[in-house]
This record gives structure tokens, C-alpha cells and sequence, in this order.
């Protein structure tokens, strides 16, 4: 099956539980498991990505750790927004700021 985002661009989907999806949440410690550890890390770091380019947070800290995995988001260098960093509403001031403040990840 497949789709197509607001951007025009084509994905393939199906039934979640053929991609490898279960029904149900799994849950485990952060302290035994590295993989999600670098996750939550990525998670924030992005989260404050967004704060820092929308002037609420201006503690580069984040900014800094994500710039070094800026060529790991997909798209990069030039179609980050819409493909590996996803925003919605796709319109609007809030969108706008970020898609804006996106090249500085490549400065």
C-alpha cells in the first residue's frame, strides 16, 4: 500500500503488526538498555532543537548534540523538514520559525 505526505512525497505503509509493530506497549528499564537511552537522548535533543529555534529556550546545549547528528536526519542536508523531522500543522508561524532555523544545523 501506499501513500503520499502533504509534500507530495511517496511512502510505502501496511498493517503495522507486518512492519514489526505489536499492539501492545513493551515496557523495560532505561538503565539496561542502551538503545533506548540514545533515543531519549535524541528525543530531547530535538525537543530542544525546536525550543531553541522558536526563541522559547535558548540553552544550546541540545542544539549542539543534534547539530553533531545532523547528517543522520533523513533528507539532509536539504529536505530535512518534511522527511526526517515531521511538523504539523504543515502551515503556520510555528512551522515556518523551524524551517527557517533548519540550515543553521549545517553552519
Amino acid at each position: 500500500m501506499k501513500g503520499v505526505t502533504c509534500e507530495k512525497q511517496e511512502y510505502h505503509c501496511g498493517a503495522l503488526m507486518e512492519l514489526g509493530f505489536s499492539d501492545s506497549v513493551f515496557f523495560t528499564s532505561m538503565k539496561s538498555n542502551q538503545v533506548l537511552q540514545f533515543c531519549d537522548l535524541i528525543v530531547g535533543a530535538t525537543k530542544e532543537l525546536v525550543n531553541y529555534a522558536l526563541d522559547e529556550e535558548r540553552d544550546p546545549f541540545g542544539f549542539e548534540c543534534i547539530r553533531e547528528l545532523n547528517t543522520k536526519f533523513r533528507g539532509a542536508p536539504g529536505s530535512v523538514m518534511g522527511r526526517g523531522l515531521i511538523i504539523a500543522p504543515t502551515s503556520g508561524e510555528f512551522i515556518e520559525k523551524v524551517r527557517q532555523f533548519i540550515p543553521k544545523l549545517f553552519q
